[in-house]
């Protein structure tokens, strides 16, 4: 199926979620207490749907430099990588001067080859932040939509178009980052090969501008493809048609899982404050099979509602396979009190 060009996971000790009440003013979660205020994203070659398969391409270096890389996207955006990924592992914010603050969190995707494409994101860890989703969904010719669920609401908001640069539970990936892009929405020009991020391999890099003037969050990307692994190692992101990247995306390891690439630890940086949010995938599975015995719809395809965005005990019967994977007999009390280990990776 299509690449899901980044599958993610992450968070802070003082966590804000925007979203609208009936009167349309905003809220914030800090901990549980709802607050008068707002706070609260992928515009890398297929959204950061979870920054696993993330920006896999074909030959690469059949691209010469100046030209046309429309091809070279479209490989991106269509490369086979299964339908389905369940995952789970944990998201750290650091700030100079301050201890990292981890956050844990389940992550599921699905895509098909008539260009839908679904996310959900749900954290366990901490308490102040256990149980806040954000669900995702781009239906092919349809407006893309996003939902956050805020436990002290008690329901989901969806996310205005107009807060694509908002920043997603104070990390530094936005909302639009979290969500599809498609290969249309941009031009891709080739700029030339260069070593790859800390390693002497070349890699092809890929230049992505915005087709309509505000429909992305930045003004321009620019990707290093590594054409081994075929894995961006690197994106940089511009901002309001600046001169210099304002964020940038690092690949810090991966390996092979079910058969595909997956960046298994990787780091999106602000390049002006140096704050940082590294996201490390502990466990992973490619097109699971659903049991009936836990999930509510085996076909896996309900997880990606409103009704189970806003039901995380419901949702937890989905994680049975990823649970099962790495614990074999596990109980159904084992997989609704299963989290990520940290040291697995």
């Amino acid at each position: 199926m299509k690449t899901q060009s980044t599958r993610h996971k992450f968070f802070t000790a003082r966590i804000e979620a925007s979203a609208r009440t009936p009167d349309n003013s905003r809220i914030e979660i800090l901990g549980r207490r709802l607050m008068p205020s707002l706070s609260m994203s992928r515009a890398i070659p297929r959204g950061l749907a979870w920054l696993t398969s993330l920006w896999l391409v074909g030959a690469a270096s059949a691209f010469a430099a100046g030209g046309d890389g429309t091809d070279l996207a479209n490989r991106i955006y269509h490369r086979e990588d299964g339908e389905t990924m369940l995952s789970c592992g944990t998201m750290e914010l650091t700030q100079k001067g301050h201890a990292p603050r981890r956050r844990g969190l389940f992550s599921y995707t699905r895509d098909n080859a008539q260009n839908d494409f679904w996310s959900l994101i749900r954290f366990t860890t901490p308490d102040d932040i256990a149980g806040t989703a954000l669900l995702s969904e781009d239906l092919g010719s349809k407006a893309e939509s996003q939902w956050v669920y805020l436990p002290a609401l008690g329901r989901s908001r969806r996310i205005s178009s107009k807060r694509k640069g908002g920043r997603f539970v104070s990390s530094d990936l936005y909302y639009e980052d979290l969500q599809d892009r498609k290969v249309e929405e941009d031009k891709h020009t080739i700029l030339g090969t260069e070593a790859c991020p800390g390693s002497s391999q070349s890699c092809t890099m890929l230049e992505s501008i915005p087709t309509e003037k505000g429909n992305s969050a930045y003004s321009r990307r620019v990707s290093w493809v590594d054409e081994q692994t075929l894995i961006a190692m690197r994106i940089d992101f511009y901002e309001k048609g600046g001169s210099k990247p304002t964020k940038q995306f690092k690949v810090e390891k991966y390996k092979k899982i079910d058969g595909y690439w997956t960046i298994t630890d990787s780091t999106m940086t602000e390049l002006k404050s140096g704050h940082s949010t590294r996201t490390r995938l502990h466990r992973v599975i490619y097109d699971p099979t659903f049991s009936a015995e836990f999930a509510p719809d085996p076909t896996g395809q309900a997880i990606f509602s409103r009704a189970l965005l806003e039901d995380e005990e419901r949702e937890q019967g989905y994680r049975y396979p990823l649970v099962a994977k790495y614990v074999p007999g596990v109980g159904k009390d084992g997989v609704l009190a299963a989290d990520c280990n940290p040291d697995e990776q």
